[in-house]
């Protein structure tokens, strides 16, 4: 193999001579064409060189004196070359070897469990436990099709790996859904005569019957399928009992024909009051300038000036009314 000719300074008349378009001239690459830098491939593209794959070999480069010099033998990928990019003067840049990115395996986030002592701290059961209370209230779906819910899911997270419960369960119904939520009504269901709508105690029996009317208030009680799968069995009969407490006694645990939900006057009123600003709200029709002839407000009616309180004196107008609260309550019945 014929040995490579030394590329020397020379004089400057015998270098590239530089354009007026362009303040730089390219650099030559000496290995072009011979199994060297592919330019197709944007290698040796203004003497910059992408590819560490320089066979190592004696071979002059040109220092910043100009003067020719012999690079040892090294592997290139530890090395930086120096590149001319002007006739004129001797400028060199370092190029820096290229920094290959070698592709990293995502790897999967492990499943984190939640341990727990109560219900209410698990995220799943307190998202699913969410999720069943806002179907019901926003989407009213039922309490056996949430039931529905909580058991299915209960299945699917049991079978999962990771114990994503942590030893814990799902709970089985909506009330016992809405009792760890801490969510309450603030008011109680009555059962009420479906024939002369007379109202009856929550606390009453099942086998109450209406005085007026002799009608059940409650009906016989019906174990559906689901009920036979997934609840408990009647307590057994204790011999000598003159009741009968077994699923054909149509009196044992049925629900109401009607229920209405009733809450207090007086827990309304409280449940009022307790919010802020109220108090000032009801007292500002007392300032209030009121024009004669002009309806503006429930204030400005006849039946605000001249309704009458026990003492047969005008209600709103009697009395210390700076320090009183006095309201007027309207009772709106739908029969």
């Amino acid at each position: 193999m014929a040995s490579r000719r030394p590329r020397g300074p020379g004089p400057a008349s015998q270098l590239p001579q530089q354009s007026e378009a362009s303040s730089s001239t390219p650099y030559t690459d000496p290995f072009a064409g011979r199994g060297g830098r592919n330019p197709s491939r944007g290698e040796g593209h203004m003497g910059f060189s992408n590819r560490n794959t320089r066979p190592a070999t004696n071979h002059p480069i040109r220092s910043r004196q100009g003067l020719p010099t012999t690079e040892p033998p090294s592997d290139h990928t530890s090395q930086t070359d120096e590149v001319i990019v002007s006739a004129s003067s001797t400028v060199s840049y370092p190029l820096q070897a290229p920094t290959i990115l070698q592709p990293s395996v995502a790897k999967a986030p492990d499943i984190v469990v939640l341990s727990s002592t109560s219900r209410r701290q698990n995220s799943y059961i307190l998202c699913v436990s969410l999720l069943v209370a806002f179907l019901h209230t926003r989407h009213h779906v039922s309490f056996r099709a949430c039931a529905v819910i909580l058991m299915t899911l209960n299945i699917v997270f049991s079978a999962m790996p990771g114990n994503l419960l942590g030893g814990d369960t799902l709970p089985r119904s909506l009330t016992t859904v809405f009792a760890q939520l801490n969510l309450t009504d603030k008011f109680k269901v009555h059962p009420i005569c479906y024939l002369c709508h007379k109202i009856f105690d929550p606390t009453v029996g099942s086998e109450t019957i209406c005085a007026d009317c002799e009608s059940r208030i409650f009906r016989p009680q019906t174990r559906s399928l689901f009920r036979r799968l997934f609840e408990s069995a009647p307590a057994p009969v204790v011999a000598g009992d003159g009741d009968d407490d077994s699923e054909d006694n149509p009196s044992v645990g049925g629900s109401p024909h009607v229920v209405a939900p009733i809450q207090p006057l007086s827990d309304a009123l409280r449940d009022l009051f307790s919010r802020p600003g109220v108090v000032p709200a009801v007292n500002a029709w007392k300032t209030r300038e009121q024009t004669p002839g002009e309806l503006k407000c429930m204030q400005d009616g006849e039946v605000w000036r001249t309704i009458k309180g026990p003492d047969n004196k005008s209600f709103f107008f009697e009395g210390n009314c700076d320090e009183e609260i006095r309201l007027g309550v309207t009772f709106s019945l739908d029969w």
